[in-house]
């Protein structure tokens, strides 16, 4: 059954990067309140369109042909290791492919009578480590030295800077570790799932101290379509906004925990986490959350999948 929402209605919402395991999430959900949801990608497939953001003439010719009346972009290198290890194309996708995206808008937006929404897919990791043991707001420095981190800060600053020049709704999101279906198996949650599925011990990254939000994808999704219709409400339009669960984050070794009770009480027999000592791998004592207060107070967005809800659906999705 279609949701009932207005706005969404026949909108004409155009994905970069949209079959990616967000991108999917927010077709099925968009096109759920109806909205008509056009995903494009670097990746070949037989649903979408290929649209490669690093060509500012394809960039320009999709968004023209598609006339969306939201845009929201997530296309881009999205993994801390392959950005360290190729610091070039890291730019050229995140900062170039963002700057391609917000002329394509502009010249759109030039063309006609109203104005395209952008919701630009921004990255926790902006905001670098933290000393202190509480969730950063968006008010928060931006510090983050890797070079994922300072290309999805650069993206994100750039593209509220050009879409205030040129008039166009445009917000930023910065959400905590998604998980669900088509998540990379290398994130911990989905490889603490195919752990238990297989019966094997997780080797994780550090000591398990670390601690970290996780959001199931669905709610993700539903904050980038929530910021796509509200692009343009007063209190939206320019800005950044977290988003994340509430509470105190969970310590990697217990978020693992907490999928292995969920695997048991699937008939499955998933094995302890193996922690490599102090001084390996991740800090001990890291604290890695956001404070979303402000899209909750704005929008009015909250998370609504628990987390065994989320472990459960992405558990079954894999067996």
């Amino acid at each position: 059954m279609r949701d009932s929402d207005s706005w969404f209605d026949g909108c004409r919402i155009l994905l970069t990067g949209g079959f990616g395991f967000l991108g999917k999430a927010i077709k099925r959900i968009g096109s759920n309140k109806g909205a008509v949801i056009i995903p494009t990608d670097l990746l070949a497939h037989p649903a979408g369109e290929y649209l490669d953001v690093r060509s500012a003439e394809s960039t320009v010719g999709c968004i023209r042909e598609h006339q969306p009346d939201a845009i929201i972009h997530l296309a881009g290198v999205s993994h801390i290791n392959e950005s360290q290890a190729g610091p070039f194309r890291a730019v050229d996708v995140n900062v170039l492919g963002t700057i391609n995206v917000m002329r394509a808008a502009a010249k759109l937006t030039q063309s006609r009578l109203y104005p395209v929404h952008v919701v630009i897919a921004s990255s926790n990791h902006v905001y670098g480590t933290h000393p202190l043991m509480s969730a950063r707001t968006e008010e928060a420095p931006l510090n983050q030295l890797d070079v994922y981190g300072a290309s999805k800060h650069a993206a994100d600053v750039l593209a509220r800077s050009l879409g205030l020049a040129a008039h166009i709704p445009t917000v930023a999101l910065r959400h905590v570790n998604a998980y669900g279906h088509g998540g990379h198996p290398s994130h911990i949650t989905s490889a603490a799932c195919l752990a238990a599925i297989k019966g094997e011990p997780l080797v994780l990254r550090g000591d398990g101290t670390a601690r970290k939000a996780y959001l199931y994808m669905d709610d993700v999704a539903e904050a980038y379509l929530t910021l796509a219709k509200h692009a343009c409400d007063l209190h939206i339009i320019g800005r950044a906004f977290n988003a994340a669960p509430i509470g105190v984050p969970p310590t990697v070794i217990d978020w693992v925990e907490t999928i292995n009770e969920v695997a048991a009480q699937r008939g499955l027999r998933p094995k302890h986490p193996t922690p490599l000592p102090t001084g390996k791998g991740e800090q001990p004592c890291y604290y890695e959350h956001l404070d979303a207060s402000e899209l909750r107070k704005w929008t009015g967005w909250c998370p609504q999948v628990t987390p065994a809800l989320g472990i459960g659906l992405l558990l079954d999705s894999l067996a």
